[in-house]
């Protein structure tokens, strides 16, 4: 469980962990990146009345998100790995078990995962996640699933690479590493909530930054991870798109558009980025294949 400035959240993140009823013994690995809120002070709290169950890794210096996940997982040495990140809670006390025992069974799945509510901060319903079914990695490429938040996998198909630490966000690339060689299981059960917040790393970006993030980490996949000629395809049509989006978002198009910069001005500044859009645009569209 990573976690920074989740002081609302957390108490839920945990408790929703300890509630868990196995046949089988688990640790909770928290790791608090220097949170400027109380929340430092709560998961000691918590590692205080349950140190048999919690174990804290505490940085002196903000790693940010992907470092202090990765720094967290060469700690664990587990069959079995949950994610839940203290923003985030679990609602079903059999969670676990009944995901490890679909894992334990079923030697082709890698991952297994669940259906999630949306709620706000607050705690109220916005809407259901739910995929159920069984999806292979070029599934997974297309259309993202499911939550994070929902997710077990086996640890001994994890292999951490250097070039991971280069990524802006963890989840893609991890699920996509760890799908190399199986299949991922999503049960219908409603077994956790995502909460929504203003201070959420991911769900409250801007879509200019979330664009430029599907940028650089497709870049990172196509440059760096071992697939076949139909998931580079996908991987880099969704690269292009990306390209556009981010294009799209940037203020200095829509200044342009809307004419509030001077063209002469614009032009001179931006000329390259302009082609690179335009290329991007045909690319992806396939314009070249409606050419006479």
């Amino acid at each position: 469980m990573i976690t920074y400035n989740h002081e609302k959240y957390i108490r839920k993140a945990i408790d929703g962990v300890l509630s868990q009823k196995t046949n089988f013994d688990f640790l909770l690995l928290i790791g608090d990146d220097c949170s400027t809120d109380i929340t430092r002070n709560i998961v000691i709290e918590y590692q205080n009345k349950y140190p048999e169950k919690i174990i804290l890794k505490l940085p002196h210096n903000n790693l940010g998100v992907v470092k202090n996940f990765y720094t967290n997982n060469d700690l664990i040495k587990s069959k079995y790995v949950a994610l839940c990140e203290g923003d985030d809670y679990w609602t079903d006390e059999n969670k676990l078990q009944k995901q490890v025992d679909l894992l334990e069974s079923n030697n082709e799945y890698i991952i297994s995962a669940h259906a999630v509510n949306i709620v706000d901060e607050n705690f109220k319903f916005i809407k259901k996640s739910t995929n159920p079914g069984v999806f292979d990695r070029i599934n997974i490429i297309k259309k993202y699933p499911f939550n994070t938040l929902s997710v077990v996998y086996r640890n001994e198909s994890f292999a951490m690479k250097d070039w991971y630490l280069r990524a802006l966000t963890v989840d893609y690339i991890l699920f996509l590493s760890l799908l190399k060689n199986g299949k991922a299981h999503i049960l219908p059960d409603l077994m956790g909530d995502h909460v929504i917040h203003k201070g959420g790393v991911w769900s409250m970006t801007s879509n200019k930054y979330k664009s430029k993030v599907a940028v650089e980490n497709f870049t990172l996949i196509i440059d760096n991870m071992e697939m076949n000629e139909e998931e580079k395809k996908i991987i880099n049509d969704k690269l292009n798109m990306s390209k556009i989006m981010y294009m799209y978002f940037d203020n200095s198009y829509k200044n342009l558009l809307f004419g509030k910069v001077p063209f002469k001005i614009f032009y001179k500044r931006k000329i390259g980025e302009i082609k690179t859009f335009v290329f991007n645009v045909l690319h992806y569209f396939k314009i070249n294949k409606f050419s006479s």
